[in-house]
């Protein structure tokens, strides 16, 4: 009888050893199961965020390479460097000296790049300060996935620019892009216009005015300067100084219709910057968040959609 009782006994034992061994095999399973679904999911999540990367890396060299930022010496007379020859070279700097090619290119940059450098700027202070820059210019506007109510209302600021005001006569234009001007413009003006463009009202003109418009031509002098050098910057000096200024005073006969065109070339150039948030001394917020900006058709919309739905549905009576 013991005999019997303690065959039961390991019978017993054995079926409960089975049972906890099978319930450890599955448990096992499960965690290697959970464990291969978490590698996966973050294999998966890395990939999506190195396609983001590379995605943001392709819309930095893009933006670069249509720039006109510098690339590269060269000779005077040399032909201009292609799109993707300036992508090349943009992408090499990137890839062997950030610093170097935020100090050439972040101003040509949008807020939404500065993330793709944001794990350098905590180790690098050159690169902190660049993408600092790309921020701050980005609130003034200049973003390259601009709202298409931001556009709207930056159009509708550019209409009325053009036909009220200032701001894009040609005193004005010059001040904001002296270089671009005198080589479009100013070199092929007759001695008339270009003193009728500097020409002072000093019927109405006080003294602090007077003072203004002197500051603002050493102004208009100083940037030119600067611009120029940037420009040369792009070119090894491969003539003497007196050699150039003899080829800068020698401005080409142009005739009338090329004048037109060259008026209209520079005039769209000007429109453009200003409707990409490039006027740094332009405050765009007072456009870009004003609704008075608004086009009367859009407004007019809105005012529908806003009557439409405030409006409660009337309920019909059915005759049966």
């Amino acid at each position: 009888m013991d005999c019997d009782a303690q065959r039961a006994d390991d019978a017993k034992l054995g079926s409960s050893a089975a049972a906890v061994e099978e319930v450890g095999d599955e448990a096992m399973e499960t965690n290697v199961d959970n464990a291969e679904s978490t590698i996966d999911g973050a294999a998966a999540e890395s990939e999506v965020e190195d396609d983001a990367a590379a995605e943001q890396r392709r819309q930095i060299l893009d933006t670069v390479a249509a720039s006109e930022g510098f690339f590269k010496h060269q000779q005077r007379g040399e032909p201009d460097l292609s799109y993707e020859e300036k992508r090349e070279i943009a992408e090499k700097t990137l890839d062997g000296n950030v610093p170097l090619f935020l100090q050439r290119y972040a101003k040509f940059l949008y807020k939404e790049d500065a993330a793709y450098f944001e794990a350098l700027r905590r180790v690098d202070y050159e690169v902190d300060f660049h993408v600092t820059e790309i921020e701050r210019r980005s609130r003034r506007g200049s973003s390259r996935a601009l709202s298409v109510q931001t556009k709207n209302r930056r159009y509708e600021a550019l209409e009325r620019l053009k036909t009220g005001g200032e701001y894009f006569s040609d005193k004005e234009m010059r001040r904001r892009n002296p270089l671009l001007f005198e080589q479009m413009i100013g070199r092929y003006m007759t001695e008339k216009e270009k003193l009728d463009l500097d020409k002072m009202d000093f019927s109405t003109l006080t003294f602090s005015g007077l003072l203004m418009e002197h500051i603002d031509r050493n102004e208009v002098t100083s940037l030119r300067r600067q611009q120029q050098d940037l420009e040369e910057a792009t070119f090894e000096e491969s003539d003497s100084d007196s050699e150039e200024e003899e080829c800068e005073d020698d401005a080409p006969h142009v005739s009338a219709t090329e004048k037109r065109l060259l008026r209209n070339e520079f005039m769209n150039t000007m429109y453009e910057s200003f409707l990409s948030g490039k006027d740094k001394d332009y405050d765009y917020e007072s456009v870009d968040n004003n609704a008075d900006f608004d086009s009367l058709q859009t407004r007019q919309h809105d005012e529908e959609e806003k009557y439409f739905d405030a409006e409660e549905p009337e309920i019909l009576d059915t005759v049966a």
